[in-house]
């Protein structure tokens, strides 16, 4: 799941952490999303490393939000376009 950090991460400003790194950088340099501090976070790429579908979702859900507040502080639609672009594929992320 290396690209969800990559974009969690560059959502914030930072360069993403070498994964065994990951709980440290979050616990003493937490991210402005709520949803991505160490004590929320962690336990969610956990249960969707395990297959939760739910936690895909969820992680989604903020992803994307981030990535719309992200173009309209920017004033662009470039990075929801790409998200856009995934067609049908959304599919898999809308709750069931």
């Amino acid at each position: 799941m290396p690209w969800l950090l990559d974009v969690v991460f560059t959502l914030a400003g930072r360069v993403r952490p070498y994964n065994k790194y990951l709980p440290w950088e979050l616990r003493e340099h937490p991210l402005d999303v709520p949803e991505w501090s160490a004590g929320v976070f962690l336990p969610e790429l956990e249960r969707l490393l395990a297959g939760d579908a739910g936690a895909g979702r969820r992680t989604f859900a903020v992803v994307d939000r981030e990535v719309r507040a992200w173009d309209a502080a920017h004033d662009t639609t470039v990075c929801g376009d790409t998200i856009d672009s995934w067609g049908e594929d959304l599919d898999l992320f809308s709750p069931e």
